[in-house]
């Protein structure tokens, strides 16, 4: 499903009366890979100023994530919902790539920001979320970025506050050419993932797979009933991506299969993924056949049946 953005645009710093605005996904996506050229000074003279000439530089046209209850205002506490989360990365050792292989994962548009250079790497990610978030924004915001604080590191502490401004897509004079914007295909970020607990989650464990229930006695519908996919995929060189979503072998990050009502879907028609095809669901035990038995059910059947039973004395 197509995201669609509820954001608040404003002219500039000073601005204190965001406007409202509806976009669509494919639309921001576009306004983010165009950049403007802001500023009288080029890039490294740019880079060279005091803060303040700095900051009246890129001074611009800014959007607030999210909308507010009442015009006139940018404060927190009026905020009502948010439909993105930004993430800011300053002066972090990923290449433009690097970065982008990290969020290989997850819907979202990545690009370098207005400060950025060759000496100095600064990029902006946007992620929208599956559900616009209502309540305890801050709470919800303050646990996703913890997540990607851990996970990638070089978080802007800004990206903490749900009514920070962000500048549009801009560059200084001189700097059109290290300007680099790319759009990633991948789930969209869900609020419900980020619950509020008493302990940090762990980040590398698999994702919980629904309870199953036997439909009879027969091996593969019991082994569907019981087998859990990491102790399937792992063996492999899969390993657990995000939420119920995979990796291939061979690729650090990325989904590539997920975990689905119906079974394992596959995303990927990568070699690395074989003995799967792209395209293609499994049930835990039609996985288990095409590993460990060519895809012979019946071979995989009578296997399953003599691990089951009692050996003698």
């Amino acid at each position: 499903m197509t995201p669609i953005i509820h954001l608040s645009t404003i002219r500039n710093f000073l601005d204190t009366n965001p406007v409202a605005v509806t976009a669509t996904w494919e639309g921001f996506i576009d306004r983010c890979c165009h950049p403007v050229v802001r500023g009288r000074l080029p890039l490294e003279q740019y880079l060279a100023a005091d803060k303040d000439i700095r900051d009246r530089q890129k001074d611009g046209a800014a959007i607030i994530a999210g909308s507010f209850s009442r015009p006139g205002t940018r404060n927190q506490d009026a905020l009502e919902s948010l439909s993105l989360v930004t993430l800011d990365f300053d002066n972090s050792p990923f290449t433009f790539d690097e970065l982008c292989e990290k969020l290989d994962c997850f819907e979202c548009v990545v690009f370098t920001s207005y400060s950025h250079s060759a000496a100095t790497p600064k990029y902006r990610a946007y992620l929208p979320l599956s559900v616009l978030v209502t309540g305890q924004i801050k709470p919800i915001l303050g646990r996703i970025c913890d997540y990607f604080a851990e996970s990638i590191g070089y978080l802007d502490e800004c990206c903490r506050k749900p009514n920070q401004l962000y500048y549009s897509a801009a560059c200084p004079l001189e700097a059109e050419h290290l300007f680099q914007c790319r759009h990633i295909s991948g789930v969209l970020l869900d609020p419900a993932d980020f619950p509020e607990i008493d302990a940090p989650r762990p980040r590398s464990t698999a994702p919980t797979i629904p309870p199953r229930t036997a439909t009879s006695d027969k091996p593969g519908d019991l082994f569907n009933a019981r087998a859990d996919w990491k102790d399937l995929l792992e063996p492999l060189g899969w390993h657990h991506c995000y939420r119920n979503h995979w990796t291939r072998p061979s690729k650090k990050f990325g989904v590539s299969a997920s975990i689905l009502e119906g079974g394992l879907y596959i995303h990927s028609s990568d070699p690395a993924t074989a003995p799967f095809i792209c395209g293609k669901c499994y049930s835990p035990f039609g996985a288990y056949a095409l590993i460990y038995h060519g895809g012979d059910h019946s071979a995989a059947a009578r296997e399953l049946r003599r691990l089951s039973m009692p050996q003698a004395a």
